[in-house]
């Protein structure tokens, strides 16, 4: 199911701009906890899972103008064994961000999974990589919650979720966000997403991606 562009036209030009968290110095909930109720599946029941599921291939995101990046991605890397692996996962956010995601998962528990990684996204070497997020589907097997990188997270699922964060009433404020197509840049608006490798999901239907201001 394709999100049309009327979805996109109830949303506000711009999200605006959060307030600050009551209670901002409390400790971040870890990420993708289900609930005390349901267990995670374990890595030999996720396996076959992502096996049957499918796992989604990411894009490495192209170079976009937003301002002056700052920090250059570096020296040309040696052939890439894969981009998972030449980018691990990773879940060290910023406390803020990290509380972001939270609230998120609180309003759809058990349905998402939220990530980042060693250099998200790339192109940026690591100057982002604290403060972006990968939204993918969760979900339930067998009674185990079920998450991982790569899971496609659903259109209707991914419009709901998109939804949360774009009009999250607190900080910290978005800077970019891509999702089925369409990317909204601070200072910017809306334009089309960054291109990506055909074979992976360049235009962001499979997954939500939020990078929050510095």
């Amino acid at each position: 199911m394709d999100i049309s562009e009327r979805d996109y036209q109830t949303l506000e030009d711009s999200p605006v701009d959060g307030t600050e968290e009551p209670e901002a110095e409390k400790v971040p909930e870890p990420i993708n906890i289900a609930s005390d109720e349901i267990e995670v599946a374990t890595e030999e029941e996720l396996q076959p899972i992502i096996e049957q599921e499918g796992k989604v291939s990411e894009p490495e995101i192209g170079a976009f103008e937003l301002g002056d990046p700052g920090s250059s991605p570096g020296e040309a890397r040696a052939a890439s064994r894969s981009y998972i692996s030449d980018h691990p996962t990773h879940f060290d956010f910023r406390a803020d961000v990290a509380r972001a995601v939270n609230r998120v998962q609180a309003k759809f528990p058990s349905q998402t999974f939220a990530n980042t990684y060693y250099m998200h996204p790339p192109v940026y070497g690591r100057k982002y990589e604290f403060v972006s997020v990968d939204f993918w589907g969760g979900g339930r097997s067998n009674g185990r919650y079920v998450g991982y990188r790569g899971k496609p997270i659903g259109a209707s699922l991914g419009q709901r979720v998109f939804s949360a964060i774009f009009h999250d009433r607190y900080k910290p404020n978005i800077f970019w966000i891509i999702w089925n197509g369409r990317m909204w840049v601070r200072g910017t608006g809306w334009e089309a997403s960054p291109w990506g490798p055909a074979d992976s999901d360049p235009r962001h239907e499979k997954h939500i991606h939020v990078t929050y201001v510095l």
